[in-house]
């Protein structure tokens, strides 16, 4: 498994999320230690059941305009989606 979430030229990137009110996350010490001279950072969301608005598929189509040059990032995209959504991506509408 990777260390961050997102790592590129000496950027790293973790995406954290939670359901409940306060941002409580778990780190490993190699995430809370990056290589020196790296920019890191993490990202944290609080998400909320909902029928309305934007859904996992939409949100992952929307970063995936911004990585439109970048293959490498797209398939690291879907392939964080794809572990996420684990057996439930058979259920997702798209």
């Amino acid at each position: 498994m990777e260390t961050y979430d997102f790592s590129w030229a000496g950027n790293r990137i973790e995406v954290k999320s939670t359901t409940t009110p306060q941002r409580v996350h778990e780190f490993s010490l190699e995430q809370l230690t990056p290589p020196l001279n790296s920019n890191s950072k993490v990202v944290s969301m609080i998400l909320r059941n909902s029928n309305e608005g934007v859904g996992v598929m939409g949100m992952a189509r929307s970063i995936e305009t911004g990585l439109l040059g970048n293959v490498e990032l797209r398939e690291k995209l879907w392939s964080q989606v794809l572990q996420a959504l684990g057996k439930n991506f058979g259920s997702m509408p798209f």
